[in-house]
């Protein structure tokens, strides 16, 4: 026996049990301080195009029903609304909406708290570990930049809706109708948010399944069953199918499939999705490491999947399983859809942050699965770890976690300075063309517009106009001697353009870079103005130059793909 004098006191051991809290959720307060600290008070990229419907609709052209139309093949009544808010009720303060990112993410912590709980019952600190592999999961780096785009809040909707439809689908004891009503309501809010928001629906179905107690006559329970897939079809076809051309480009993309005529291609692209998360940020090339790593949790899972289905003999079992089972499927689902829409011929596409959204659901999934079946009251028996492996695979997690992070940070403070430099950039639509590598105008010459009606709303953050573009009118610095410029010969494009390539910098300072570079010309017996602006480029680093190598040379990496 341990003298009880070697014993920590209550008041420290409570101290101690308060830090490792603390430290569990210490992610997300790191992701707190990221969005309420970089967030951009401009809409940004894809952001602008809500913005025109915005219009549209404070105009009155638009129709009703366009607040459904989906965007890029996506439904995102939901997203809209959100923005539509921002921008009416908040006056046009997106920076908000990086908040909902961090929002949506907690939804998610809170929830696999409630549904992990009984893995820790009485453990000491294994409740703080577990939450900590949790949230390194839900709060990863490996999102980037998509934790400050005020646009991507929307890939977050469906994953917080599949989370909270497992917490209020747990319970069996009891069977609460509200419950079943609030989940069904989850699944059609998260149909309607995103593509893949549909197989929320459809995963949640068996937890329905087990939830319902054993005593419920079979009629009610076909009925139940009933009502859920009527619904789940309906908001899928009204989400995706009932406005005129709202499919035009998912069926254009199906049309020239390459996950289809390359079996073997996409099979790597989905373990390379699984994995990314914690692939990347390595010095090994981050589509090896991210397609071990994917290759590896899907392993996991089958072996553990056909060992409850050969071992499982009460509901019990299941109920302690399902839902980190559902993780995996959301995970593996969404590698399924984003391959075969995706894919094309570029496997870079794979480890784009902004689809950590849903793989991080794949650790995540793994990691409770493999605690379950270590450490709940039903599961725990059904194997037997070896001593050391549980906390030799702690260790090659966060490795991959920290390693995710690494690569997640240069890809935030990459596009942090691209957001930046698109923001001053707006200060000059009036007076300077538009550049489309810096600016965001899908529909060319839209974006002056769209600047115009959000300033005459009152409803524009952060821009102040330009409109003097002689040199003279500006106020200057002190010259500075080590900086460059070197500009190719001009060649023209038509029409009254030309095209200049080259580089400038300041050799003085390479770590600040400016918000934006604005170029000059005198024309003869005139003054010098500036005539165009772009942005600044960030050196090149080691993941910058892996980026390159991946763009340009994937059969190298992967080899020759069926």
């Amino acid at each position: 026996m341990t003298p009880a004098s070697n014993l920590p006191s209550p008041p420290l051991a409570r101290l101690w049990h308060l830090l490792l809290w603390l430290l569990a959720w210490s992610p997300a307060l790191v992701v707190l301080y990221w969005c309420g600290s970089f967030a951009s008070r401009l809409p940004y990229h894809d952001s602008w195009a809500f913005v025109e419907q915005y219009q549209n609709w404070v105009e009155g052209r638009a129709a009703w029903e366009e607040i459904f139309r989906p965007h890029n093949g996506h439904p995102s009544t939901v997203g809209k609304l959100f923005y539509f808010a921002a921008l009416h009720g908040l006056r046009g303060d997106v920076s908000v909406l990086p908040l909902l990112s961090w929002g949506f993410s907690l939804l998610i912590s809170l929830s696999v708290l409630l549904l992990a709980r009984p893995l820790w019952k009485g453990a000491g600190a294994r409740g703080p570990v577990l939450m900590l592999l949790a949230n390194l999961s839900i709060f990863t780096g490996a999102h980037g930049h998509t934790w400050i785009w005020d646009f991507v809040f929307q890939n977050f909707i469906p994953g917080a809706c599949l989370m909270a439809g497992l917490v209020l689908l747990r319970p069996a004891e009891n069977w609460r109708t509200w419950r079943w009503v609030a989940a069904l309501g989850l699944s059609v809010v998260a149909t309607n948010s995103f593509g893949s928001g549909f197989l929320v629906g459809l995963l949640l179905l068996p937890m329905v399944g087990v939830a319902m107690p054993a005593e419920m006559p079979p009629r009610r329970k076909a009925v139940v069953v009933a009502i859920w897939m009527v619904t789940i079809m309906m908001a899928t076809w009204l989400a995706h199918f009932a406005l005129p051309g709202a499919n035009d480009e998912v069926a254009k993309n199906a049309s020239v499939n390459e996950a289809m005529t390359r079996p073997g291609m996409a099979i790597q692209y989905v373990l390379v999705l699984l994995g990314h998360t914690v692939g990347q940020g390595s010095v090994v090339e981050a589509f090896r490491v991210s397609m071990f790593a994917g290759a590896l949790l899907l392993a996991i899972v089958l072996a553990l999947a056909f060992l409850l289905v050969g071992k499982a003999r009460h509901r019990g079992v299941w109920r302690a399983a399902l839902p980190w089972l559902i993780c995996v499927a959301w995970a593996g689902g969404n590698a399924a859809l984003i391959c075969y829409l995706r894919m094309g011929s570029l496997l870079e596409t794979a480890l784009a942050p902004r689809y950590a959204t849903f793989m991080l659901f794949m650790v995540l999934g793994v990691v409770f699965l493999v605690a379950a079946f270590c450490f709940h009251p039903d599961l725990r028996g059904l194997i037997r770890v070896p001593d050391g492996v549980l906390g030799f695979a702690v260790a090659g997690l966060m490795a991959g976690h920290f390693s995710g992070w690494s690569a997640g940070c240069h890809s935030f403070l990459l596009f942090h300075q691209r957001m930046v430099s698109e923001a001053a950039a707006t200060d000059f639509v009036r007076v300077l063309p538009i550049n489309p590598f810096v600016q965001w105008d899908s529909k060319k010459h839209q974006l002056a517009g769209w600047v115009e009606f959000l300033r005459s709303h009152e409803r524009l953050k952060g821009v102040k106009f330009v409109e003097e573009v002689g040199v003279s009118q500006w106020r200057q610095g002190s010259p500075i001697p080590d900086k460059f410029a070197s500009f190719s010969s001009l060649s023209s494009l038509g029409g009254g353009h030309w095209l200049a390539r080259g580089t400038c910098g300041l050799t003085k300072d390479r770590v600040n870079l400016a918000d934006l570079i604005l170029i000059s010309a005198t024309a003869p017996g005139g003054e010098e103005r500036f005539i165009a602006l772009s942005a600044p480029v960030l050196p090149e680093d080691f993941h910058q130059r892996m980026l390159l190598r991946r763009t340009f040379l994937p059969t190298i990496l992967l080899g020759s793909c069926l």
